[in-house]
């Protein structure tokens, strides 16, 4: 559980962040019901966890504490999305969104 709770600290973090940053944030990881071991909502399995616009440009990051490992769902679907020419973020530090949302907004590292 305290996991958990440093992931959604991690995430309040960054989402205020981009916010303040200009970016439109959605949390693609809304609900905490699950049902099958999948959320609730109509995302896919693997979704990352915030989809952030701005000026056109799109960031999607993934939030894990600093011990948090991607379940085999989300290494699929972040290769998946990646195929796709779209960078996906794993960050689990207000200093690696920071670094993240610079690359995605200013260009530079694609994964």
């Amino acid at each position: 559980m305290g996991q958990r709770l440093r992931e959604e600290e991690i995430q309040r973090q960054i989402v205020t962040y981009l916010q303040v940053m200009g970016w439109y944030v959605e949390i693609t990881d809304a609900g905490a019901g699950r049902r099958g071991g999948g959320r609730w909502g109509t995302l896919s399995l693997g979704y990352p966890d915030l989809t952030a616009f701005k000026n056109g440009r799109v960031l999607l990051i993934e939030c894990k504490s600093p011990e948090g490992k991607l379940s085999s769902h989300q290494v699929a679907k972040h290769a998946e999305i990646r195929a796709c020419g779209t960078s996906v973020y794993v960050c689990r530090s207000l200093d690696e969104a920071i670094v993240a949302e610079r690359e995605a907004y200013y260009g530079g590292k694609k994964d």
